[in-house]
């Protein structure tokens, strides 16, 4: 029976740590780079959920603005150019002439 010297079992396993060493990096290349990938989606989540909510404040915000002009005793009132239901104004008609 034949038996391997011990310096022929050194020099097969040689790259094995070469190869353990990149893979290692390369793992961790992976990790890191879903890590970013979270990290953007996360910012564009948080970026739509701000203009979401400032669109929805800026249309509460006209409707009432457009509630207190509605209102007669405002003095930014549309009374003056709010004419009687179904007549339409000129153009450069002022409702109060």
């Amino acid at each position: 029976m034949k038996t391997i010297s011990r310096k022929a079992s050194k020099k097969s396993e040689r790259g094995v740590a070469l190869f353990i060493a990149i893979f290692a990096l390369l793992l961790i290349s992976v990790v890191a780079m879903a890590l970013m990938v979270m990290a953007g989606t996360e910012s564009s989540l948080n970026s739509n959920y701000k203009t979401s909510v400032q669109a929805f404040y800026d249309a509460k915000a006209g409707a009432e603005e457009a509630r207190g002009r509605l209102w007669a005793g405002n003095p930014n009132a549309l009374g003056a150019f709010v004419t009687a239901a179904g007549t339409t104004m000129a153009v450069g008609q002022c409702a109060t002439s």
